[in-house]
């Protein structure tokens, strides 16, 4: 990494090779890729348990968020070399690299599946309610001042938390091509999943996301819509777009909602949620397995009433916790918690997680059906009601595309008047992908429970398949 910092920032990449950073943007990307808040994203993975079943898929947060940015770079570079934004200054530029670069700054341990946790647990907070704390932090404030952004925070913090009709209120107030910036930043067409569709798919070691990134961006234009500057496409794009977006689709299929990496996230939520329950009344015992940081964490989530004030008594220990914690953890608990009764269930779960015991998992069509049939057939095998993730059915889903909300924008360059129209009234492929949920239903059974009555619940398996 060079860090001569008077000419453009360079970074070497296994996606983007080199990636250019322009030089009013060098020193601030710089200073802000050292601060401890944005080094800790180098120790929580991109895809979270990815690479339990996708060995090489161990790329982070951090080459994640660099790739974004220089993304973004290349975005606003293809709009402006067309005459457009001519407001669109130096200044802001780093503004919307900078949210580009910290769109997940946010995240915790294992990414979305601490967020499913922390779900489970009632305190329904996302990465992006994070967010607003970090940015707003003393570090981040001395650096913002240092390079001209006092006050910009909440218009930064706005183009990464906001999305749809929120965002369009929150910029209401500032320029109007702040719009289109927000676009390149959170949109169905941006530089988030330019990014780790190509850089996912490397690093599984698959060809799904794949797509043709350069004539993508070389379509990009500003267009005219509801009297704002929006992000679109030329006509020519459509094509380029819409392997974009098979791409997105056929990563899902395959990759985000693989079937073994959904089963080993319901394991670790459980794993968690049991540390939850156990710690107010073993926090002696815990404390010296589950490290400083996690045990902290636990005893002031376990202090807190309420969302607002968990976010805030919770922050410090929060921002220090990376995927380590939770795998030491894992660990720790499976070689040294006393082997009790009231430690049962989390010595099963740390060993599962641990000796990488991976659940057999069945697709299923009728997950009502298997929801009816599954308490009978639990009592029938012995399974407690505490212990139902042995045998239980788990859902994964996503939407493509939506028509409804910030839909991806295409300008008709054959046409005299450069009229501009939605993408799905374009393309018939995304027209029939629109709008819809594409779900996947599982049921996982604990291979202990296979390997002791493998007779009972081969043919209560091949009816919920055939169902």
């Amino acid at each position: 990494m060079s860090t001569h910092l008077k000419r453009p920032l360079i970074i070497y990449d296994a996606i983007h090779q080199v990636m250019e950073y322009p030089p009013h943007f060098a020193e601030l990307l710089h200073d802000l890729i050292n601060l401890p808040a944005v080094q800790r994203l180098r120790r929580i993975k991109q895809q979270s348990l990815s690479d339990l079943v996708f060995p090489t898929a161990t790329h982070t947060r951090f080459s994640h968020a660099l790739g974004t940015a220089f993304i973004a770079s290349r975005m606003i570079r293809q709009i402006k070399r067309q005459g457009l934004l001519p407001d669109f200054d130096e200044l802001s530029e780093k503004i919307l690299l900078t949210a580009a670069l910290l769109h997940d700054i946010g995240h915790g341990p294992l990414s979305h599946t601490f967020e499913v946790f922390l779900k489970r647990l009632g305190v329904d907070l996302k990465h992006e309610d994070w967010t607003e704390s970090i940015l707003t932090s003393e570090p981040f404030a001395r650096i913002f001042q240092k390079h001209g952004l006092c006050g910009k925070e909440q218009l930064i913090i706005d183009l990464i938390t906001k999305k749809g009709s929120k965002r369009k209120e929150a910029l209401k107030k500032e320029h109007p091509h702040w719009f289109l910036a927000g676009d390149i930043i959170s949109s169905q067409l941006d530089g988030d999943r330019l990014d780790y569709l190509l850089r996912d798919s490397h690093f599984c070691g698959v060809a799904y996301g794949n797509f043709d990134l350069n004539w993508l961006i070389s379509c990009l234009t500003a267009v005219d819509y509801e009297g704002v500057p929006r992000l679109g496409i030329t006509s020519q794009g459509i094509g380029s777009v819409e392997h974009f977006l098979l791409a997105r689709r056929l990563m899902y299929q395959n990759i985000y909602c693989y079937a073994k990496i959904v089963a080993f996230e319901r394991l670790i939520v459980e794993f968690l949620m049991e540390l939850s329950r156990l710690y107010p009344t073993h926090a002696t015992t815990l404390e010296s397995l589950l490290g400083h940081f996690l045990s902290l964490f636990f005893k002031e989530m376990a202090e807190a009433a309420g969302k607002r004030e968990f976010r805030q008594k919770a922050f410090s220990s929060y921002l220090m916790l990376s995927d380590d914690d939770v795998w030491n953890a894992v660990r720790d608990i499976y070689h040294f918690l006393p082997k009790i009764p009231s430690f049962t269930k989390v010595l099963e779960l740390a060993e599962r997680l641990y000796l990488h015991k991976t659940p057999k998992v069945y697709r299923i069509h009728d997950d009502k059906l298997a929801t009816l049939r599954l308490p009978k057939f639990r009592q029938d095998l012995g399974i407690e009601d505490d212990s139902q993730w042995k045998c239980d059915t788990v859902q994964v889903s996503f939407s493509l595309y939506s028509t409804l909300e910030d839909p991806i924008l295409v300008q008709q360059t054959e046409s005299p008047f450069g009229t501009i129209k939605t993408l799905s009234l374009h393309s018939e492929l995304v027209k029939q992908l629109s709008d819809r949920i594409e779900p996947s239903h599982w049921l996982m059974i604990d291979k202990g429970i296979m390997e002791k009555d493998d007779r009972r619940i081969k043919p209560f398996v091949e009816d919920l398949i055939r169902a």
